[in-house]
């Protein structure tokens, strides 16, 4: 599923779409970062991606949130936001580094609030998010 999120989005939406639909979660999880990779909305793996990221396992959490980093749009932005309440660091650095990616200065204030986790990775990867935005917006 990963890779087929590199191909045109009309040669791959369908099976894609199909592979949210697969018992392995992991699947699920690719075919979900593959869609919104080729610019599907984020409604069609919303509900994929709600599931996982409610998972007991922080991993596929972290899957889960990596994959929502290839989406845009304020519903991509708010549920990272709700993932920066993990309790486990690695889901929250996931989710740090993908608003970090996202960019733009309204996402400032999250990621310096961030600054002030309680993990050392977490709060790393927040200030290298905050330099990126700073450094794209005014080429520091």
């Amino acid at each position: 599923a990963f890779s087929m999120g590199y191909y045109e989005s009309h040669q791959v939406l369908t099976p894609l779409t199909r592979a949210l639909l697969d018992k392995d979660s992991g699947v699920q999880a690719a075919a979900s970062a593959s869609l919104l990779r080729v610019g599907a909305p984020f409604s069609v793996v919303e509900g994929t991606l709600h599931k996982l990221l409610q998972d007991q396992n922080p991993g596929l959490r972290s899957i889960a949130v990596k994959a929502l980093g290839n989406g845009n749009g304020a519903k991509v932005i708010a549920t990272l936001k709700l993932m920066l309440n993990d309790p486990i660091p690695g889901p929250r650095i996931v989710a740090v580094r993908a608003l970090g990616r996202l960019g733009g200065r309204d996402l400032l204030s999250i990621l310096t609030r961030t600054l002030r986790d309680n993990d050392d990775a977490v709060r790393i990867t927040a200030a290298a998010g905050i330099v990126k935005i700073l450094d794209a917006k005014i080429g520091i």
